[in-house]
């Protein structure tokens, strides 16, 4: 399998957003969803949002997605597409099918 192809399911960016955040929390299958990982009741403290995030871009670009999570919305409380697992893996999977429709660039 090539790298471009490791992460391009909605069920694939999931699994491994739910397993990160199993590993910030300490407790192996406490991670669902809609758990809230922003805002109000949110099960990740800031620091561990931001390693969580981290991780998640790391994965994103080893899997050819550029994925940037420090942008304009992303920490809005109502309206970031990080508010739980199933947003920010539903995010991701449009960045890559919009990534993939993209022309390649030719050099100048």
């Amino acid at each position: 399998m090539q790298a471009t192809e490791t992460m391009l399911g909605n069920d694939d960016i999931l699994k491994f957003i739910l397993e990160e955040t199993d590993e910030e929390l300490g407790r192996p299958g406490a991670a669902r969803p809609d758990s809230v990982l922003l805002g109000r009741g949110a099960v990740l403290g800031s620091l561990a949002l931001v390693g969580l995030l981290t991780r998640i871009e790391d994965r994103c670009l080893d899997g050819g997605i550029d994925f940037c999570w420090a942008g304009d919305m992303a920490m809005s409380e109502k309206r970031s597409r990080y508010r739980t697992p199933a947003d920010m893996a539903a995010y991701i999977l449009a960045l890559a099918e919009e990534q993939r429709g993209l022309p390649e660039e030719t050099p100048a």
